[in-house]
């Protein structure tokens, strides 16, 4: 009994060290990078829908092929936006210093998955346009044409702001995370925390 009150209060003193800079402040930080970034995905998605809703009546061939992949990636990417706003909103800030660094760690490899996907995206994109000069049917050739390049401007637009979002992740974790946690060394299977009694 005595071992399991000394590992309760050896348990409650470090919850309580894991809060002395305040995760809260950083977790808040990270939430307001996620949110403004996901404004900014979200405002590409609009524009997409307004910009290309319109082009895709008032065009033909391939560019009306590009516009309507582009209110399609539009649609998506709005509501990708707007799914992760709403998730943002009850994002819980009072997180250990353990938990903080796993959810940090876990957003920056989404984007950087996102990434991956991306060059994914543009080189798809290459390949219909590729594909569309042995189509024999116009009709067909313009609309792999146009959706083509519809990925390529979409998977390019994608990769730039995953990169930055997973820049700012990792700017924001070195300069208000890292460097306020004694004993943390990340390596190739994760990160270990030292605490030292």
């Amino acid at each position: 009994m005595r071992h399991f009150l000394f590992l309760l209060l050896i348990t409650l003193s470090l919850s309580g060290m894991a809060q002395d800079f305040s995760t809260i402040q950083f977790n808040q930080s990270k939430n307001k990078i996620t949110k403004n970034g996901m404004w900014v995905l979200g405002g590409w998605g609009a524009a997409n829908i307004v910009g290309s809703g319109i082009g895709a009546f008032t065009t033909t061939g391939e560019t009306q092929a590009f516009h309507q992949m582009n209110v399609g990636w539009g649609v998506i990417n709005t509501g990708l936006a707007a799914l992760s706003l709403a998730g943002n909103k009850n994002a819980k800030t009072d997180l250990s210093q353990v938990e903080t660094v796993k959810q940090l760690e876990a957003t920056k490899r989404i984007f950087l998955f996102n990434a991956a996907l991306d060059v994914a995206y543009v080189a798809t994109g290459a390949y219909m346009i590729e594909k569309s000069k042995s189509v024999d049917d116009t009709k067909r050739s313009d609309q792999l044409s146009g959706f083509g390049k519809s990925f390529i401007l979409q998977g390019a637009g994608l990769m730039i702001f995953d990169a930055i979002m997973y820049a700012a992740h990792t700017r924001n974790g070195k300069r208000k995370l890292y460097n306020n946690i004694s004993g943390l060394s990340i390596g190739p299977s994760g990160f270990y925390v030292a605490v030292n009694f």
